[in-house]
């Protein structure tokens, strides 16, 4: 329970990818402590918060690529004025790990990325990343995914290449792309810097779905794009800074 002394009230939201139905889920809640109580609560229950007297860390992003058997995590971004101490990744396939005591241990420490891979395709993998600053506070964000279809493709004349890849550099950089080619791209998170500087015609388009279909959504680059050569047409890609 929260005090009865005079308290504060901070928001917080959880962005999760609900991947068997592509739907961006924006989960807020409030965290209210009391500035001179050592317990704290929360209305969504999605979140795990340590007993302490100052905040969690804040403003950080968990980006998950998901693609045949595998899937890359990625964090970065989180803020604290005492600084952040560590991460802890871990994983269920069952349910949303309760804790980071809970689930399987992926990593902990300094890691800021993991490659998860042998994965079941089209099993939901259920993932709890929490941070800790050198306070002892930490926040939690969760993410849910199903490893199983590409997530980069390239389609020549109307026909999807054999050949898939885990990120939009790799199958730019692929020998057999040629001029005409489209680069489909997945509604999954992205952390690269793309350099596109080959004296080719193509497009990249993201916002595709497991079944290679377009949606309205788009992809989340978290990095930067940058075109020197050739000649490229991108949709369906949304850019936001990166680590």
């Amino acid at each position: 329970m929260i005090s009865s002394l005079t308290h504060q009230v901070r928001s917080l939201c959880i962005r999760t990818v609900l991947a068997a139905t592509f739907i961006v889920a924006l989960f807020c809640g409030q965290i209210a402590y009391s500035a001179l109580s050592t317990e704290r609560t929360t209305s969504t229950g999605s979140v795990a918060i340590n007993n302490g007297d100052t905040s969690p860390p804040a403003d950080g992003i968990l980006a998950i690529t998901s693609g045949d058997g595998e899937t890359i995590l990625t964090w970065f971004g989180f803020t604290d004025s005492s600084g952040i101490s560590s991460y802890t990744l871990v994983f269920s396939t069952d349910a949303f790990p309760s804790s980071c005591s809970d689930g399987t241990l992926l990593c902990t420490g300094n890691c800021t990325t993991y490659t998860h891979t042998d994965l079941e395709n089209s099993r939901t993998y259920y993932y709890l990343l929490c941070v800790v600053d050198a306070s002892g506070n930490s926040a939690a964000t969760l993410y849910d995914v199903v490893p199983g279809p590409p997530a980069v493709r390239i389609v020549h004349e109307g026909a999807p290449a054999e050949v898939t890849y885990m990120s939009i550099q790799a199958a730019y950089d692929a020998s057999q792309l040629q001029d005409g080619d489209v680069i489909q791209v997945r509604w999954v998170d992205f952390v690269e810097d793309l350099q596109f500087d080959r004296p080719v015609v193509v497009a990249v388009e993201g916002g595709y779905d497991d079944e290679s279909l377009p949606t309205p959504y788009t992809t989340y680059l978290y990095g930067s794009l940058t075109i020197s050569g050739g000649t490229v047409t991108v949709q369906g890609l949304e850019i936001w800074p990166g680590p």
